[in-house]
This record gives C-alpha cells, sequence and structure tokens, in this order.
C-alpha cells in the first residue's frame, strides 16, 4: 500500500454540493457494467449518512452523465468494461479541464501487477482489487475524499 500525505479537500466538479441533513454530501458514481456489482456497491455506499451513490452502467454513460450533470466528488470505476474501459474512462476525464481534477478509485478483477504501470500513468487516486470488502472499500473512498490519498497514489487492497 502505498499513500499520499497530500491532505487538501478536493472540490467538487459542478454545480453545488447536495445537503443530507446538517452536513455535505458527496456524489459517487458507480461505474460498472456488471448490474449486480453496481448494486452492490450502491447500496453499500449508499449506508453512509454523506454518501450519496448511484449507479452508471460503463464508461461511455459516466462519460455522458458527467458531461450533463456535473456535481461529483470521485468516480468509483471497473477497469474492465466493454466499449470504454475504466482506463479509457479516466483517460478522457483527465483531457477534459472540467473533469480533470475529479479523483477515480479503480475496482478491478485485472492482475494487480499486469496493470499496476497503467494505473499509476492515468493517476487513479486508489485502486482496490476484487473480490473487495465492502468495508474496506469505503474506508478508501472516505480517505480519497478526505485528500489522504492523492491521484498516481496506489491503494491496493484485497489481496495484494
Amino acid at each position: 500500500m502505498v499513500a499520499s500525505s497530500q491532505a487538501s479537500e478536493r472540490p467538487c466538479v459542478g454545480s453545488a454540493p447536495l445537503a443530507r441533513g446538517a452536513g455535505r454530501v458527496r456524489r459517487v458514481p458507480v461505474v460498472d457494467d456488471d448490474a449486480d456489482t453496481r448494486a452492490v456497491l450502491v447500496e453499500a455506499l449508499n449506508e453512509e449518512p454523506d454518501l450519496v451513490a448511484e449507479g452508471v452502467d460503463g464508461g461511455e454513460e459516466a462519460l455522458r452523465r458527467l458531461a450533463a450533470e456535473g456535481n461529483v466528488d470521485l468516480v468509483l470505476s471497473d477497469l474492465a468494461m466493454p466499449e470504454v474501459s475504466g482506463f479509457e474512462l479516466i483517460t478522457r476525464l483527465r483531457a477534459n479541464p472540467a473533469t480533470a481534477p475529479l479523483p477515480v478509485v479503480a475496482v478491478t478483477a485485472l492482475d494487480a501487477s499486469a496493470v499496476e504501470a497503467d494505473e499509476r500513468a492515468a493517476g487513479y487516486a486508489a485502486v482496490v482489487a476484487k473480490p473487495f470488502d465492502l468495508a474496506e472499500l469505503t474506508n478508501v473512498v472516505r480517505a480519497v475524499l478526505r485528500g489522504a490519498l492523492a491521484p498516481g497514489s496506489l491503494e491496493r487492497s484485497a489481496g495484494d
């Protein structure tokens, strides 16, 4: 596990943040082509009082929604998806000045050693290996939102 000591607050991309109760709510689109995985991740993150997760079916749909809606604090994305992979998704997010600062956490079943160099180059804030522990995944999301993990500082979990 490698973590950065950078502790800056990352701004929400888009319009004003949502509010649930007294605190600021963080929006997290969960991008995965597998409906079951997407549902599990959305349900786990939505159990947190200050997180609002919404399932997004694949990278192309994620790009459309981010362009139309904005107001996102972090993207949680699978890497191996048809059409627009997680690698292509983050490359396109980084190429757009409006979404370039957005932290992205990758969730992958791909072999860690085979993709680590690509992950570092792409600037993922963290990478979580499947199968994952939901509590650990939530902790990684929270750490990235706090700025405890900066893009390019990999957080590997679940079997590394």
